[in-house]
């Protein structure tokens, strides 16, 4: 080992003083170091009697011995440790910066927030002000035109009324007899009695128009997601799914042998970089188990938070907010809905219906549902009529697959195009798709990356090159599918619990991986969903299920 004898207090040192290094060499008794080998191979000290040998050494291996003196290897040590220490300061204050940047981000974030809430409630407090606003006025109208009828009224009765009394008074005299006659020949009662009915008939016609002010609680359920739209917080599904990992160590890969190394220091441990933690959660995309790794199915818009389904008259909507108490929200509608119709929701939450039958006719029609009047407003037709269709929405385009014309199968595809417009949504485009190799009736689909998969058989297609692929993968019909990460769709009830891996994206290459304990569940319908690391969906039964790697509830 070296030994630095009469060395100087570091506080002492300027940057130009140098100072002698004293260390033995321990080859020569008595000779000193005076100079180092700096090839990096070598890195030898060496005295002034080691210098000959060395030099032969590196020449009989046809290498050139580069030397320099201990004083300026040590200056280069010297100079290399304070760069270092330059650089490892300079990131703790970068570090320090971002520190205090996403400290300020918060308050920021909050403010915006908050800004945003603001700017909700003038909104709400101005829609209230106008709506008070309006109530007077309307209000003071209504009771003017009322105040009027009223004292029409109210004379009316009290003319009535005296005239009852100055008869009454009559009959208490000497000439009841004449008023007798008189009340028994004249239809003097029957006015009477009618002026009673007219009285409360004015009273049911005038509450009939009586104001009031209506409350819909499931438009407030809806301009909740109204808001989602407004404002919603960017990347918050990995903070809330991210789990926090113990930091791992890596091993020192190389142990260097150097004469003046004792043997017994031990392999440094390294801990593993932050930053390639970071990089290696988010490229975790759970390729050999069951691993939900996307954000909520359109969560920017959070109207994909409910399942729906359809009854001949009635539609059922199921809130994934409501959970921890599952129930079915029905709304009666106002028309009949297509038998065999099927359905699809759009990324903007609109629910449209496809096809079916419309009494004894097969239908092309395309409605709406319009929430509002509780009714389907029709949109568009579809190019060929059909029924128990499978729908879907994939970048705003409306993919219809499938289904039957009158008895026969359909082996064709549909896209429509939807352009968004405020005040509805309106059809831009249309375009002839090439056929399935196989079709039929309510095929299982899901959109994966640029794909529309489709089963049984298993096709996928290709929604940016327009073209098929069948894999050879057998699946049974009527299951759920959804995709849980980049890699991989979990195909699930009627019997099946297995993933769908992509193997090769290149070739469009896919194998299939069981999975343990399959549920027990029947058939599923189209339109399942991902929700907070979650799987949502209905069965063929309306049965609400949820389901997770480790069990499943129906």
């Amino acid at each position: 080992m070296f030994n630095i004898q009469n060395s100087p207090n570091p506080s002492e040192i300027g940057q130009s003083q140098n100072f002698q290094l004293q260390a033995p060499c321990l080859t020569h008794q008595g000779q000193s170091i005076t100079n180092f080998c700096k090839q990096s191979a070598c890195l030898m000290p060496l005295c002034p009697w080691c210098i000959p040998s060395h030099m032969d050494y590196h020449k009989q291996k046809g290498q050139y011995g580069e030397l320099v003196t201990v004083d300026q290897m040590h200056e280069e040590t010297l100079e290399l440790i304070n760069t270092q220490l330059t650089n490892l300061n300079q990131a703790i204050q970068l570090l320090q910066q971002f520190k205090d940047s996403k400290t300020d981000a918060h308050g920021q974030l909050h403010t915006k927030l908050s800004n945003a809430k603001q700017r909700v409630q003038q909104i709400v407090d101005q829609f209230f002000e106008e709506l008070l606003n309006e109530l007077d006025q309307v209000t003071k109208t209504d009771r003017t035109n009322l105040d009027v009828e009223l004292q029409q009224m109210e004379r009316s009765l009290n003319l009535k009324i005296q005239e009852f009394q100055g008869i009454d008074q009559k009959l208490k005299t000497s000439q009841y007899l004449k008023q007798i006659i008189q009340l028994q020949t004249t239809n003097f009662l029957q006015q009477a009695q009618q002026q009673r009915i007219e009285c409360e008939a004015f009273i049911e016609e005038v509450s009939k128009h009586t104001l009031d002010i209506q409350i819909d609680e499931q438009e407030l359920y809806f301009l909740r997601i109204q808001l989602g739209q407004y404002a919603s917080i960017k990347n918050a599904e990995y903070y809330k799914n991210q789990q926090i990992q113990p930091s791992s160590s890596i091993p020192k890969s190389t142990t260097y042998n150097h004469p003046y190394l004792t043997s017994e220091i031990q392999s440094a441990k390294v801990e593993q970089s932050p930053q390639k933690r970071l990089v290696q959660q988010f490229q975790q995309v759970g390729i050999s188990n069951f691993t939900i790794n996307l954000p909520d199915f359109y969560d920017s818009l959070c109207s994909q938070k409910y399942l729906h389904y359809f009854t001949d008259k009635s539609i059922f909507f199921q809130n994934l907010e409501w959970v921890q108490n599952p129930r079915w929200q029905e709304i009666r509608l106002n028309c009949q809905v297509p038998l065999k119709s099927s359905t699809a929701r759009s990324q903007q939450g609109n629910i449209f219906v496809i096809g079916g039958y419309i009494g004894n006719q097969q239908s092309p029609q395309i409605f709406q549902l319009d929430l509002k009047q509780q009714t389907l407003i029709q949109t568009d037709k579809l190019q060929q009529p059909r029924h128990s269709s499978a729908a879907i929405f994939f970048q705003n385009k409306l993919y219809v697959l499938g289904g039957q014309n009158q008895s026969q199968d359909l082996n064709t595809i549909e896209s429509i195009e939807f352009a968004l417009n405020k005040s509805r949504t309106e059809i831009e485009t249309r375009v002839n798709l090439p056929r399935m190799n196989y079709g039929g009736v309510n095929l299982s689909v899901c959109t994966f990356r640029q794909y529309i998969i489709k089963a049984t058989p298993l096709e996928l297609f290709d929604t940016k090159l327009l073209k098929w692929t069948q894999l050879n993968i057998n699946i049974n019909r009527g299951v759920g599918m959804v995709a849980i990460n980049n890699s991989n769709v979990l195909i699930f009830g009627n019997g099946q619990y297995q993933l769908l891996k992509m193997v090769d994206q290149q070739n469009l290459s896919f194998t299939t991986e069981n999975l343990q304990n399959p549920p027990q569940i029947g058939q599923i319908q189209n339109g399942s969903l991902i929700h907070q690391g979650k799987i949502y969906a209905i069965t063929n039964s309306c049965n609400f299920i949820i389901g997770t790697p480790e069990k499943w509830t129906l």
